[in-house]
């Protein structure tokens, strides 16, 4: 099930399976996303769809290591109403993830 972000609001979710992609919707004016994955490592995508296995371009990130990821720019990006999404998964097992949709500069 999709996950709709708020600006400077951190959500926790529970990804499913390995491989199963969760949708994160960035809100109009974030500028990246700050995450985290508790416990197991996990993957973020640029693209994908939401409850299916992650596609083949992904990035992998280590469990418990606080990161960023700049929003992926709009014209690669079929964005609507000026939102994004971001694609995340577990990579190894079920797990926890930490995300906050942010602005620059704060």
């Amino acid at each position: 099930m999709a996950v709709t972000l708020s600006l400077e609001v951190p959500v926790r979710t529970t990804l499913g399976g390995v491989d199963v992609a969760t949708e994160f919707v960035l809100p109009k004016g974030a500028d990246y996303l700050a995450f985290r994955f508790i416990a197991n490592d996990g993957k973020l995508a640029v693209s994908g769809a939401d409850g299916v296995d992650i596609g083949a371009a992904y990035e992998t990130w280590d469990a418990d290591v606080r990161a960023q990821r700049a929003k992926p720019r709009p014209d690669s990006v079929a964005g609507v109403h000026g939102t994004v999404s971001v694609f995340l998964a577990s990579a190894t097992g079920s797990t926890v993830v930490e995300t906050t949709a942010m602005r620059r500069g704060l």
